[in-house]
């Protein structure tokens, strides 16, 4: 644009032109911050489900081995705002040898479920008039 002489500044057009890539500069901006966020939350979701596991996985590792009946029990748990169905399943591979299958399903369907499978074995008694 001809400018008169002692004038100085920008266009109308050029600030608009100016003003229109920073919009769509910012409108991407937005987009990678909402699926970052997005991101953080399935991570945190997953946090929270593998920690559910290893607790649940913990606590039947230690219950005594006669106290895993066979058979499948369910069980609706909410701890710490997490709620989800905790399902077991005991099935004797051998004598002495149990299969736990253990399934955590969260109450949020956008959460996948997880199953975890480990055996427990029962612990020989020691006789000690077999010295």
């Amino acid at each position: 644009m001809i400018r008169a002489p002692g004038q100085s500044g920008f266009s109308l057009i050029e600030i608009v032109v100016a003003l229109t890539i920073l919009a769509v500069g910012l409108l991407g901006l937005a987009g990678l911050t909402a699926r970052s966020a997005n991101r953080a939350s399935n991570v945190a979701n997953v946090t929270v489900v593998s920690h559910t596991v290893v607790q649940q996985v913990n606590r039947l590792g230690v219950l005594p081995y006669d106290s895993l009946a066979l058979g499948t029990t369910c069980k609706a748990i909410n701890a710490n705002g997490f709620a989800y169905t905790r399902c077991v399943r005991v099935d004797s591979l051998q004598q002495s040898v149990k299969q736990i299958t253990l399934t955590i399903t969260p109450t949020n369907t956008a959460i996948k479920p997880v199953t975890e499978v480990f055996t427990r074995s029962k612990t020989p008694t020691a006789n000690p008039l077999n010295h």
